[in-house]
């Protein structure tokens, strides 16, 4: 059965780590970027975040490689959003906390929305490029137009995320994603 059929979008591109992309050939592929928070910048609830990425990211951002940068994160429920306002706000980027009842990531007004902290009104969703860690979440953002690239989870999965990604796990295992140490097109 084919990723699409199962409800996952295939990455466009994959990376080893938010701090391993090559912004100079990457920001060529798109001007504004958005990344997902638990998984690729922070280990899932926790308040440690890899500098390296996000020196990665403000390098990119000072030197003119990108346009903009955010964080979006399915923060679940509204006594979760400190936390994701709290490491955005230590990366020094806008953020949007997505959180029940209102529209959660994979929903196109999740990533719409997102999208209006960081481009201009009417911008083109193939000039956004979604990094995040799941196929079911961020690489959905595929769908809607934006470019999505894939890294590996920062740690194992929780266990009360477990019984959702297991599937997601079996895919990913199927389609043989490798991780390269430079970027490349899926």
């Amino acid at each position: 059965m084919s990723l699409d059929r199962m409800g996952y979008q295939r990455p466009m591109y994959t990376a080893d780590s938010v701090a391993s992309i090559d912004f100079k050939i990457m920001g060529k592929e798109a001007e504004y970027w958005m990344f997902d928070l638990d998984g690729v910048l922070a280990a899932a609830l926790r308040y440690d975040i890899r500098q390296d990425a996000v020196e990665n990211i403000q390098s990119a951002l000072v030197n003119g490689l990108i346009q903009a940068a955010c964080i979006i994160s399915n923060a679940a429920f509204s006594f979760m959003s400190h936390r994701v306002a709290n490491l955005a706000n230590r990366c020094g980027l806008p953020y949007l906390s997505c959180h029940l009842p209102y529209p959660m990531k994979p929903s196109q007004l999740a990533f719409d929305t997102a999208a209006t902290l960081i481009a201009p009104v009417g911008f083109d969703r193939s000039r956004i490029m979604i990094v995040g860690d799941q196929l079911g979440t961020d690489m959905a953002a595929g769908r809607y137009g934006c470019k999505t690239m894939l890294v590996p989870t920062l740690e194992p999965i929780p266990w009360w995320k477990r019984r959702k990604h297991g599937k997601e796990d079996q895919i990913r295992r199927e389609m043989v994603i490798v991780f390269p140490h430079e970027l490349r097109r899926g």
